[in-house]
């Protein structure tokens, strides 16, 4: 039971939790925060907070809106993973996506609000954000998200693989900027793959692979259109933003892992 939890890992109980590898938070209505944000001037939590910390689990936490915390909590972590956050708006700023630096795996999925991962902080300059070790980046379901970043920060992937998304209707581009990712193997929107980049740009292929379902609609309406009035609702009713008028064609210790959930 967590009803009454506004606050996963309070400020003062980060020294405790020094050997804290796995966190899982799950079905927690109550959950705000799940580091909690506020100035912190004793040395004690400044110096290697979470230091073990590689993977985080959040699942269905519907009052939390975005990652707050120390950046060093987020430093060393290699997994992260958010589902079902429906108020979720976006997931880190920018100053904390500079130091996931060691993150290799991330994955967000049905949080139906998010509309981009990355959040702007207002009057930042442009500036490199490198996820140094990412090798997987998953995006799925999110009926709202426009783009992973709206910033014209520059990111780099030196080490991403596969990419992949999956049902996010209202995406147009990854980020403003060309972002750099030469060792990507596989790109997947929806249905659509590129095993081999090919030197395309994640943007470009975004942009085609949408721009394509559009062509595809309009090439059977002009075939058949009374035919098509049941084709159009269901290929498009995800799209319904969209202006048509505008077309231009693990086993672990106690103290290693801490979990939070509400099963009732």
């Amino acid at each position: 039971m967590c009803h009454n939890i506004l606050v996963v890992i309070p400020c003062s109980r980060l020294p405790k939790l020094h050997n804290l590898k796995e966190l899982y938070v799950s079905k927690c209505n109550s959950v705000e925060e799940v580091f909690q944000m506020k100035e912190l001037v004793n040395q004690e939590y400044q110096v290697e907070t979470l230091p073990r910390l590689t993977k985080m689990f959040l699942e269905d936490l519907p009052l939390l809106t975005y990652l707050s915390g120390l950046v060093q909590i987020f430093e060393n972590l290699h997994s992260l993973t958010v589902h079902g956050c429906e108020n979720l708006i976006y997931l880190v700023t920018s100053s904390i996506a500079k130091t996931l630096v060691q993150l290799k795996e991330l994955t967000i999925e049905q949080c139906k609000l998010v509309k981009e991962i990355v959040g702007h902080e207002g009057g930042e300059e442009p500036y490199d954000i490198v996820f140094s070790k990412l090798q997987r980046l998953r995006l799925v379901n999110l009926q709202s998200l426009k783009w992973f970043c709206s910033t014209r920060c520059i990111f780099k992937f030196p080490s991403l693989e596969q990419f992949e998304v999956e049902e996010c209707p209202q995406m147009e581009y990854f980020c403003e900027t060309v972002p750099s990712t030469p060792r990507v193997k596989e790109v997947k929107i929806d249905d659509h793959v590129e095993e081999q980049f090919l030197g395309c740009d994640i943007n470009t292929i975004i942009h085609n692979t949408t721009l394509e379902k559009f062509i595809i609609v309009e090439v059977m309406f002009e075939k058949d259109p009374e035919a098509l009035g049941a084709t159009i609702q269901l290929h498009c009713e995800d799209y319904e933003e969209w202006d048509f008028g505008e077309w231009d064609f693990g086993d672990s210790d106690d103290d290693d892992v801490y979990e939070v959930n509400d099963d009732d």
